[in-house]
């Protein structure tokens, strides 16, 4: 693998109740660099994903994912979720009643209270969000965190700058 890959698969073989899906997928993300995925449906894109982070149902039988120098393959989600890979779907399920200050105060180490939230709100240009509903937007575009974000409600992009290490990779899913 070469030392600025992000993402390395190779001959990624999956397996999603007993049928095999995806067969011999290679695949190499520099850092920096970033990627979009076209298909039809039923072609194999949110599989790899799934795969990528380590959804128990989406078996790899083959192959092997390596993040940032580090073969992951049979790491857990939670572990590959500490490293910094990340699922966010396009249009997330409506959530009334629990605030964003909330969601983003639960994600939280414990110890860090409302001063970290206030200055992550800052940080990523999002205070204006922090006691609406989460999930409950007209689709917006804003600057955050050093990046463009659009999307229908602002909590990816909270918690996505809260929680992420270097390096880190987002994969955004169209429903």
């Amino acid at each position: 693998m070469a030392g600025d890959n992000l993402l390395e698969i190779r001959q990624l073989t999956v397996k999603v109740d007993g049928k095999e899906i995806l067969h011999g997928i290679d695949l190499s993300i520099k850092t920096g660099e970033t990627h979009v995925m076209f298909g039809p449906n039923g072609g194999g894109k949110t599989t790899l994903l799934m795969a990528i982070m380590g959804f128990p149902r989406y078996r790899v039988t083959r192959g092997s994912i390596t993040f940032g120098g580090r073969d992951i393959t049979k790491l857990t989600l939670d572990e590959r979720a500490r490293l910094g890979i990340g699922i966010s779907f396009q249009r997330p399920p409506v959530v009334r009643g629990v605030k964003t200050r909330d969601m983003v105060t639960a994600c939280f180490r414990e110890g860090q209270g409302e001063e970290a939230v206030s200055q992550l709100a800052e940080k990523t240009n999002l205070t204006d969000f922090l006691d609406r509903d989460i999930n409950y937007w007209r689709r917006y575009t804003r600057y955050a965190g050093g990046r463009a974000v659009g999307s229908s409600s602002p909590t990816p992009a909270i918690s996505w700058t809260m929680l992420m290490p270097a390096p880190a990779m987002l994969c955004v899913m169209a429903e």
